[in-house]
């Protein structure tokens, strides 16, 4: 079999968390979504059909949701943080494409979601 690479995609997770630069942010809170593909060499796993060899898309969560819980001011820091995660707790993901979008900001007019997109390459 050739050698494949596969782009594995949570999209939209959301949460609830304590970012923002303002104190009402870190008081109060917002909704954010988060969404991801991880790009990784999985081709054990269309032969063995097994978790093992491939990445859990629930321990992929677990990450995400373990580093929403920690309060940062910017959403380039969450990125880059929930990036270094990612490729630490799983070492096979060659790229990450991140976006986490805040919804309804404090920005003084009425806008749905604002956010950051992080592209990066192992």
């Amino acid at each position: 079999m050739k050698a494949l690479t596969t782009t594995i995609c949570l999209d939209q997770m959301q949460f609830y968390a304590y970012h923002g630069v303002t104190q009402q942010e870190k008081k109060i809170g917002n909704v954010f979504f988060v969404s991801l593909q991880l790009t990784t060499p999985i081709n054990a796993s269309f032969q063995s059909d097994e978790v093992a060899d491939t990445i859990s898309y629930a321990d992929v969560y677990a990450c995400v949701e373990k580093e929403m819980q920690k309060t940062s001011n910017l959403l380039e820091h969450l990125c880059q943080q929930i990036s270094e995660t990612l490729y630490h707790t799983f070492p096979t993901i060659t790229a990450i494409h991140i976006r986490i979008d805040k919804q309804t900001p404090p920005m003084g007019g009425q806008i749905e979601r604002v956010g950051i997109q992080l592209s990066s390459i192992r």
